[in-house]
């Protein structure tokens, strides 16, 4: 609660870490502003997370469900049509929506842009502060939007189920059941973690060569310091407060590498998961484990995997209903490469019962930093539904920003024509070339997987060029 007063309070706090927004852009060849408005009205009234501001009493911050009649409409219409480069004052308005930071005591913590292009070229741009919306979030409600707006323009009487339950009802099951102190999920994740977990995977092999970081291994410990450092004015009951709450205290510094798995290497990709009976996002854990041994030199590694948490009944709830998962693995050399990919889609199908568990949770009854274990993330989200939407070609620049989670986060996003990966890695720790020799020893690693499926793990260290990453 102290870091989020911080966050809400702190009118600096969003310049220093950027937006943190979502967003969905669609184009149309026309779009009423007066029906869009309305329809987006019934929208807000579908689901409170969107109606929610934060109050400050006594110090403390609050979270308040506002009455759909007291707010205003968060539609803003820009006409460009008069204009001779239309084109580019639209750019320039949707990076100004985009990168919108809400006030989260005035503001809701979504907005949506409607921009003319000609009378007959209209974009619509939907933000959504991250705080409030997951990426499934995102997309469902750009599908009531669209469902809405097109009932209100033909026979105005949208017919829509009320959702029976909101994202404050999880929110209280989570508490009650996932947050105590005795209970399978605790269990668990104590039985996978029982031994200590491997320490700075990336921080101590002749393969990476890194700077010294001074990362404490105790979670206790690494947070009172960051809070210490970054709030010097708390008090110890505050720092406590934030335990088992927030991974981290301090934000690090980011940078990002974009590239493309596709082509030979893609159709291989899905032939491998038809093969294996798994999935791509299973072949490409398995090549992240791999990668991670080839790095660090260790057998027993371990990644965090975003999940969602969605059941039936949790379908159509707008929030951040995701958590990262902890998936360990101790690699057995003498095993072949499909039996391989095979035993993790079957270890992650048991962990995922246990995803609700929150990873804070996880570093503080284990009492271990993330910066001590978080060397890879991955990122998963399937688009190959939208036919309409493609994977883009390998852009390979650097880009500066961005918010790392663990020292390597992978953003996989998966097309019907490929995978765009967004690499995104801590600029403390790795250069530029280390990442680009990451990113080669990545497609080395898959691409022998793929080729290989009946060979040994261990046949995968003869194949490999003696790539060192280093500064």
């Amino acid at each position: 609660m102290f870091l989020l007063r911080e966050k809400c309070l702190d009118k600096n706090y969003n310049k220093e870490i950027g937006s943190f927004n979502i967003y969905r852009e669609r184009n149309f060849d026309y779009i009423n502003y007066s029906t869009l408005k309305d329809a987006f009205n019934i929208l807000l009234s579908r689901h409170e997370a969107l109606r929610t501001k934060f109050i400050s009493i006594n110090g403390e911050v609050k979270q308040k469900v506002m009455p759909i009649e007291l707010l205003s409409s968060s539609v803003v219409s820009y006409d460009f049509s008069g204009l001779e480069d239309a084109e580019s004052a639209a750019k320039l308005i949707k990076k100004k929506l985009i990168e919108t930071n809400f006030d989260f005591f005035e503001d809701l913590p979504i907005q949506i842009g409607l921009i003319k292009i000609r009378n007959d070229q209209y974009i619509i741009i939907l933000i959504v502060n991250h705080v409030a919306s997951d990426f499934y979030s995102l997309v469902l409600l750009e599908n009531e939007l669209k469902e809405i707006y097109g009932s209100l323009e033909r026979d105005g009487s949208p017919t829509m189920i009320d959702n029976a339950i909101q994202i404050k009802d999880y929110a209280a099951w989570e508490n009650a059941k996932v947050r105590g102190s005795d209970n399978q999920f605790s269990l668990f994740w104590e039985k996978k973690l029982a031994s200590k977990p491997p320490i700075n995977l990336l921080k101590s092999h002749k393969k990476i060569i890194l700077p010294t970081i001074n990362n404490d291994d105790s979670y206790a410990n690494s947070m009172k310091r960051e809070m210490e450092d970054k709030f010097w004015h708390i008090e110890g009951s505050e720092i406590d407060s934030v335990l088992g709450v927030v991974h981290r205290a301090s934000t690090l510094p980011g940078a990002s590498y974009r590239f493309t798995i596709d082509g030979k290497v893609y159709s291989d990709l899905k032939m491998t998961s038809i093969q294996t009976r798994t999935t791509t996002f299973t072949v490409l854990i398995s090549s992240f484990l791999l990668l991670l041994n080839k790095l660090s030199g260790e057998n027993d590694v371990i990644v965090g995997i975003e999940t969602v948490i969605r059941n039936e009944e949790l379908k159509n709830v707008v929030g951040w209903l995701s958590n990262t998962m902890f998936y360990r693995k101790e690699l057995d050399s003498n095993i072949r490469i499909d039996e391989f990919i095979n035993e993790i889609g079957n270890e992650i199908l048991e962990h995922y019962e246990y995803r609700c568990y929150p990873i804070e949770k996880i570093l503080l009854d284990r009492d271990i930093s993330l910066d001590a274990i978080g060397a890879l993330y991955l990122n998963y989200v399937n688009h190959l539904d939208e036919k309409d939407i493609k994977a883009r070609e390998s852009e390979k620049i650097h880009h500066q920003g961005g918010l790392p989670y663990f020292d390597l986060d992978w953003f996989l996003d998966e097309y019907t024509n490929g995978i765009e990966i967004n690499l995104r890695y801590r600029r403390d720790l790795f250069e530029q070339a280390q990442i680009e020799s990451v990113v080669q020893l990545f497609f080395e690693v898959l691409e022998f997987m793929l080729r290989h499926q009946k060979k040994l793990l261990r046949d995968l260290e003869n194949s490999l060029s003696d790539t060192q990453v280093n500064c």
